[in-house]
């Protein structure tokens, strides 16, 4: 047998090769699983709980800037209009002119509700093509689809292509604190191929765009407010606070709350007006594509800023409500509004 002769160099050698590979294989599934929340990188490749332009925020919680997102659409920002000397006021006479069509001075339901219904296709639109640069930048091989790992990896800040051909990572996930992504990007994955397409990547990011993730999200939102387990959600159900006692200040800000989710639940949520939403009611709400919406809101709209009573909204009605269209305070140019109407 042949004597070996290790030089130092030669071991020392060895030994970082070895480490060298232990280190690739470590670097990727173990990291990989075991991430947490904390390790988050990139919060803005997560999908949003806030939906603009949609009745209902993903936790379970009443979307407060509804209806400023679907009288101004895009205009907006953060929910609410900037208002810059009086640039926001000057917009809203603008925006006024454009639902206008007829140009009588006076807006009219139909007109409200076609604005309306194209405010909220836009906020879908817009969120559509978000969601597709967003699939574009992260499908980082191009090959027009996009694996749990590969889209976990950019998320966490990792080099994508040491994970690829890691795609059991997801079920894993199921179980820790990814599960709610892990369990929704399922979901998405329509022909259950272990990636998302395009399509089925905007599912992900945006089930209301999609009418068979808007069932999963009906099932999933049921059962939160359902305390008797029948499938249907009552106003009492609704409209409920968590147990414990709270002081006399919070009190008055749960009873606010009640009255709110009251009034979304008889103005938007119960179609046949029965103080019952069943899941059907429940899918047609999530779905802010639904000319419901645009109906109801219209209706909203005017008997809260229709002073004279005459079925119609004026510039006047409208800028003395400007709070209720775009959600924003310019108290200091209210005087002006008298003076110019």
């Amino acid at each position: 047998m042949a004597n070996l002769d290790f030089s130092s160099n030669s071991i020392l050698l060895l030994f970082l090769l070895v480490n060298a590979c232990l280190y690739e294989y470590v670097s990727s599934l173990p990291i990989l699983l075991n991430a947490s929340r904390s390790d988050i990188k990139h919060e803005e490749l997560l999908p949003p709980d806030h939906v603009a332009g949609a009745h209902m925020e993903k936790d379970g919680d009443v979307n407060k800037d509804y209806h400023h997102e679907a009288f101004l659409g895009t205009l907006i920002k953060e929910g609410k209009l900037v208002w810059e000397n009086l640039a926001g006021y000057k917009l809203l006479i603008e925006t006024f002119h454009k639902v206008d069509v007829n140009k009588d001075h006076r807006i009219v339901k139909e007109e409200l509700e076609n604005w309306i219904h194209d405010r909220i296709l836009e906020h879908f639109e817009a969120s559509k093509n978000n969601s597709l640069n967003i699939f574009i930048k992260m499908d980082h091989d191009k090959d027009g689809g996009m694996t749990w790992p590969e889209y976990k990896a950019q998320l966490l800040g990792l080099d994508p292509a040491k994970v690829e051909n890691d795609n059991k990572t997801i079920t894993a996930d199921l179980s820790n604190s990814f599960g709610k992504e892990a369990d929704n990007w399922m979901k998405a994955d329509n022909n259950k191929d272990g990636k998302l397409d395009v399509n089925e990547f905007l599912a992900f990011q945006h089930p209301e765009h999609n009418f068979r993730t808007l069932v999963y999200m009906a099932d999933e939102m049921i059962p939160h407010f359902d305390t008797n387990h029948d499938g249907k959600i009552t106003l009492e159900e609704f409209t409920q606070l968590p147990p414990g006692e709270v002081d006399e200040a919070d009190a008055e800000m749960d009873r606010q709350y009640q009255r709110e989710k009251a009034e979304e639940f008889k103005r938007d949520m119960d179609m046949n007006n029965d103080n019952i939403v069943t899941k059907d009611e429940m899918i047609a709400y999530l779905d802010p594509r639904h000319k419901q919406h645009a109906m109801k809101e219209a209706d909203y709209l005017i008997r809260v800023s229709d002073r004279d009573r005459d079925g119609r909204i004026s510039e006047h009605e409208m800028l003395m409500k400007y709070e209720v269209f775009t959600g924003s305070s310019f108290s200091n140019y209210a005087h002006v509004l008298h003076d110019e109407f």
